[in-house]
């Protein structure tokens, strides 16, 4: 039986800590690369597909679910391991299932953007899921329960955007419709009143 060598046993440790460390790295990306003229679309499309989902489960998912469901998503689209998207008209999920709900939703609101659109390489989609991870670093509260990336993307979207998501029962008609969330401002951003802001 061989002994390993000092300088043997520094490398495996050298090559365990960079294992251990890939593992437990941020997919979270924080700069501006991805929020070109080309790519905002995408990027607003992915936060319509969230931001359905936050409506479709009353408001009860967390920042959390869309982080993991977002790390998941990157990670199937790395790998190339993406199901096809399921063909329906209407949108059903059991409890539990909420992170493969906002995916399928994201999933499906590129579809039909990208329907009509151009569509940006994998690899531009994959940092635009990024940069949406590195907005839920700098908005989500402490804690796991925080829903403030969430509400501030269902302010944004409505009130600025006038994007709007209702929920409809099976028989097609209406439900209450969701309280209008204020945005979240973030430090370094106005906007047209000149009040700080989040994009």
């Amino acid at each position: 039986m061989s002994k390993e060598s000092h300088d043997q046993k520094r490398k495996r440790k050298l090559e365990e800590r960079k294992r251990k460390a890939r593992q437990v790295e941020s997919l979270a990306y924080l700069g501006e690369k991805y929020k070109t003229e080309d790519l905002i679309p995408s990027l607003m499309h992915a936060e319509i597909g969230i931001y359905q989902t936050y409506v479709l489960t009353d408001r009860k998912i967390f920042d959390q679910t869309a982080k993991s469901a977002l790390e998941r998503l990157i990670k199937q689209m790395r790998s190339g391991t993406l199901p096809p998207l399921p063909e329906m008209t209407e949108i059903r999920y059991d409890d539990g299932g909420e992170e493969d709900l906002l995916i399928e939703n994201i999933r499906r609101s590129w579809s039909d953007h990208f329907a009509t659109e151009w569509k940006p390489p994998k690899d531009d989609l994959i940092g635009v899921l990024r940069t949406i991870l590195g907005s839920i670093e700098r908005v989500k509260d402490p804690g796991p329960q925080s829903q403030a990336y969430l509400r501030h993307i269902a302010g944004f979207l409505t009130s600025k955007l006038g994007v709007s998501v209702k929920k409809v029962a099976v028989d097609s008609t209406s439900l209450p419709e969701p309280q209008v969330d204020e945005p979240v401002l973030l430090e370094g951003q106005s906007n047209a009143d000149g009040q700080q802001e989040a994009s």
